[in-house]
């Protein structure tokens, strides 16, 4: 019981995945990197199955500066050109049917 008489019974687990690569399961594979570039980024993913899934770029406010979105993919290997961005960091958004994985970048010139 809280100061306000509030009870809480709710617990949350956290689990942390490394800026590296995110390998949720051996099911899928989301790679982002460099993580600290000048604008160009190349991102490797990896789906046991051909699925959709949606890339976005968010700036650190949460403002949504790009999007793609792609249709019955398994392995993916391609370039973002994010050169148009200033500098500054980024979270780079994979969502999945199953997932959501963020990465960090930070462009700097």
């Amino acid at each position: 019981t809280d100061a306000s008489g509030c009870i809480s019974n709710s617990s949350a687990i956290v689990n942390t995945i490394p800026d590296a690569i995110a390998t949720l399961s051996e099911d899928f594979m989301f790679d982002v990197f460099p993580s600290l570039t000048d604008g160009l980024v190349h991102i490797d993913l990896v789906q046991a199955q051909a699925a959709d899934f949606d890339l976005e770029v968010h700036n650190m406010i949460g403002k949504l500066m790009l999007t793609r979105n792609y249709r019955e993919v398994k392995t993916l290997q391609t370039q973002l050109d994010l050169g148009a961005l200033p500098n500054g960091v980024y979270i780079i958004r994979c969502t999945t049917n199953s997932a959501v994985v963020n990465k960090r970048i930070v462009i700097s010139r």
